[in-house]
């Protein structure tokens, strides 16, 4: 479409389109100044998840590589979405959004060419990673620096050449200034006198997500649960129906985290506290009184086939998501694909790193690794997959699945290293591996070719062999034995509230007599012939005899 338009074709008009949503800064609202205008314009080649875990782990290393100090400085953009200048386009003209992206290019290139400055140091990163002085998507902007005072002068100075020529202004009262909790009020001092920003402290959002250094603490994820808590608040009182609250607890209040799940691992507790609110929506319309629940919200979590109400375990759900960040990891190429490699792998590989107290993230990265890696299949092509640490025959990894006594030449790197030119290297094969497995590869993996295509993955639970997220799901997510008998309870047109009564039947969960004496309640008794219920119940044992006076 842009060779067309170089070649005098017209662009379509979608390509300017855009939805612009205000979204609230706070809860009271009071001038134009406390909404956020977001324009969902074509942006491409840009995660926001990537640049979330970027900054998270950059401010991980805050204070380490920290002299001189190193500075986080979050930008607030005035005049973000129009541009102010006595002559040009208006807010609301379709160019505008486009405008804004071309202004944006131009001050990260800006900021970028302060590396090519003797000047200039940056903020501290690990050997042989990036250089990354900002991160930026849309108009949420964050610069990573050093301290020294010939560092920030330069950027303070490529900012006001941006404000200059773009019309946009950095509030400088919104904007923080974020530094290690042991940085000097010297230093600190310092810092406002050249940029003029005031200093906060961690943890700050950004993009949606807490960012944070050190442990993880419950109070960084209190926005979210008071956000579910806020939108059940707004439901209690209008006598919804058991299948109006599983619509609203399936297709509203399990997505309000995914943003929060794809982009960060929150503690335990977090998610348990989620799944409370949860479960006494579900068991009494209502986030406030207490109730009892019938059934554990682990086993609503099941699908409807397996005994569960078809919920989905937020648990189970960051796995899939994680899932997709290592898909991600080892089969495209990205900024936070470099640095992430960079900063962990250095010289190992990637199937075979472990965690050694790195961040939360990478832990997490770690735990979904053992279980994606036997999903990926390195179709052969340019035969540069790594020959024993790469599923490229479909077996799985040839260090894995080889005896433990097997002795493995370390020396061999590559697959193409067993070509002989015609195809592949039978002879050599069977002097490595066991004979089952060369036959394997001798009849199904296709021969070497000479190809400028690198080997490309395969993701084997997906016939078309692209990574979802929802067959992730379905691999990672706890399991039960599935019964015909559960299927028929959700019958499709019959009322929810029948199925689920049938449901809550067969797994003995009706308050009946029986099952309230389980918690210590007592009844009086339905029988003359006995003083108290708790004869009646030892008399179907076989215990007590009952008076036979009273019975006439």
């Amino acid at each position: 479409m842009v060779k067309a338009f170089f070649c005098g074709h017209e662009l379509p008009r979608y390509i300017t389109c855009t939805n612009l949503v205000l979204i609230p800064k706070k809860k009271e609202i009071n001038t134009f100044s406390d909404l956020r205008p977001i324009s969902l314009s074509n942006f491409t080649s840009r995660s926001i998840v990537e640049n979330i875990l970027l900054v998270q782990e950059i401010v991980h290393d805050m204070r380490l590589r920290c002299k001189p100090a190193n500075v986080v400085i979050k930008l607030d953009m005035t005049g973000s979405h129009g541009y102010f200048l006595p002559r040009g386009v208006k807010q609301r003209d379709p160019l505008s959004p486009t405008l804004f992206i071309l202004a944006s290019e131009c001050m990260s290139r800006a900021l970028n060419y302060l590396h090519s400055k003797a000047k200039f140091r940056g903020f501290g990163m690990p050997k042989w990673s990036p250089y990354i002085n900002h991160l930026a998507y849309a108009d949420d902007t964050i610069i990573f620096s050093s301290a020294e005072e010939d560092s920030l002068k330069l950027i303070m100075d490529t900012l006001a050449s941006y404000e200059a020529v773009s019309g946009q202004k950095v509030n400088k009262m919104k904007s923080a200034v974020f530094l290690h909790h042991n940085m000097t009020q010297e230093v600190e001092e310092k810092v406002f006198s050249i940029t003029r920003i005031p200093r906060k402290e961690f943890s700050f959002t950004y993009l949606g997500v807490p960012i944070y250094y050190g442990r993880r603490m419950i109070a960084h994820y209190k926005e979210i649960i008071d956000k579910v808590f806020n939108r059940l608040n707004s439901w209690t009182g209008k006598l919804l129906s058991i299948g109006g609250r599983v619509t609203l607890i399936k297709h509203v209040l399990q997505s309000m985290p995914i943003h929060l799940l794809s982009a960060c691992d929150p503690p335990a507790g977090v998610l348990s506290q989620i799944h409370r609110l949860f479960a006494k929506f579900f068991w009494s319309n209502s986030v406030g009184n207490s109730s009892k629940h019938w059934v554990t919200w682990t086993a609503l979590c099941y699908p409807q086939e397996e005994g569960g109400m078809g919920f989905k375990s937020l648990q189970d759900v960051s796995k899939a998501l994680f899932s997709k960040l290592w898909w991600n990891f080892r089969t495209k190429q990205s900024l936070w694909r470099m640095y992430m490699s960079n900063k962990y792998l250095k010289k190992e590989h990637a199937v075979t790193v472990q965690w050694k107290r790195e961040t939360y993230i990478w832990r997490k990265l770690i735990q979904c690794r053992d279980i994606v890696e036997k999903e990926i299949w390195w179709q052969v092509k340019q035969s540069n997959s790594y020959f024993w640490l790469d599923n490229w025959t479909s077996l799985g990894e040839l260090y894995q699945i080889l005896p433990s006594d097997f002795n493995i030449d370390k020396t061999l790197i590559q697959t193409k290293e067993m070509g002989n030119g015609e195809g592949w290297d039978e002879q050599r094969l069977r002097e490595l591996l066991t004979g089952n497995i060369v036959d394997h590869i001798i009849q199904s993996v296709s021969p070497l070719s000479c190809n400028d295509t690198l080997d490309r993955p395969y993701w084997k639970l997906d016939t078309g062999g692209k990574f979802t997220v929802k067959t992730a799901f379905n691999l990672v997510r706890q399991r039960e034995e599935p019964s015909i008998l559960y299927r028929k309870f959700w019958i499709k047109g019959l009322p929810v509230k029948i199925s689920f009564f049938s449901w809550i039947l067969w797994k003995a969960k009706v308050p009946l007599d029986d099952v309230v004496k389980k918690w210590g309640i007592q009844f009086p008794s339905r029988c003359y012939c006995y003083e108290n219920p708790e004869m009646e119940t030892n008399w179907s044992k076989r215990e007590v005899k009952p008076n036979r006076a009273l019975c006439r």
